[in-house]
């Protein structure tokens, strides 16, 4: 499943950067960046940090506070269309922040498979906040099929 939802903008807190604006102008990006650490990722047990498989910045959920008035409606409705088309509905299928990735230029992560953070997970949910910029396409794989998603146009 893929597509384009619009709904409100969320209201997103950063501790040691405030209340983003949309979209998210580069001094934000900077101090968000001031804020981060560069993002490892895992190979078995073992976890990595190598700029040449995977460059990009994070931020943990703690630092992370999404909301506003209508976020937690529109966030549920659009949770209920991914299970729909997930197929799994009368499934208990729950979404929480993972962590906050920033992409600055030349930021990447070569193709990978995700690996489960927690137990029961069986899948990624991604979104992207605005920003102006270029490039960012994300490419899906799964069984034969393969699916391009063009993030330029957020």
């Amino acid at each position: 499943m893929n597509g384009e939802v619009e709904i409100p903008m969320p209201k997103v807190e950063v501790e040691g950067v405030g209340v983003l604006s949309f979209p998210v102008p580069d001094a934000q990006i900077q101090q968000l960046i001031q804020q981060s650490v560069r993002a490892p990722y895992g190979r078995g047990e073992e976890t990595i940090l190598d700029e040449s498989v995977r460059k990009v910045w994070q931020l943990p959920p703690e630092k992370v506070c999404v909301g506003g008035k209508s976020w937690s409606a529109n966030f549920d409705g659009l949770l209920v269309q991914v299970i729909a088309g997930l197929g799994c509905e009368g499934t208990n299928v729950r979404a929480e922040l993972y962590k906050l990735l920033i992409y600055d230029t030349g930021g990447f992560f070569k193709s990978h498979r995700d690996t489960e953070k927690t137990g029961g997970m069986f899948g990624t949910l991604v979104l992207v906040l605005p920003s102006a910029h270029r490039g960012g396409e994300l490419v899906i794989r799964h069984a034969d099929r393969e699916v391009a998603v063009d993030l330029s146009g957020v």
